[in-house]
């Protein structure tokens, strides 16, 4: 678990899908970084990295699956002290929800190497739930 970054996820249903908003806050009085493809840096999801549950299952994630090379430093995104990042994504384009009326539980979970050493954290959210319909 991250001692630096914490991860706040809220999500909106709304007719073009299930907008989540993560916000990574660096609590510590140091720089973090934060991988941006485990982020979803650019206001895109690039990874698997949300956890999606309905009644019948967990939803799959449909996104791209890319091998990648080890992180570059041009790979992270800087968290100053005290600061904080936000980024606001569309799930549905990343995963297949089922037609018809849900209530779904999201959490997101992701590694998070450090930039400046060999540990690697894992970066949890709080659960969020929303009803939707399709």
């Amino acid at each position: 678990i991250s001692h630096d970054l914490t991860v706040f996820l809220e999500v909106h249903p709304s007719a073009q899908g299930a907008w989540a908003t993560l916000t990574f806050a660096n609590q510590s009085d140091r720089p973090a970084s934060l991988l941006k493809w485990n982020a979803c840096f650019g206001n895109r999801i690039q990874n698997d990295v949300f956890a999606i549950e309905y009644e019948s299952g967990r939803v799959s994630y449909t996104g791209r699956l890319t091998k990648r090379r080890a992180p570059q430093d041009d790979d992270f995104v800087i968290v100053p002290p005290g600061e904080k990042v936000l980024y606001r994504v569309n799930l549905a384009e990343a995963y297949g929800f089922p037609t018809g009326r849900h209530r779904y539980s999201v959490r997101y979970s992701a590694f998070n190497p450090r930039l400046e050493g060999p540990e690697i954290d894992e970066l949890k959210s709080n659960e969020a739930v929303f009803d939707d319909s399709k």
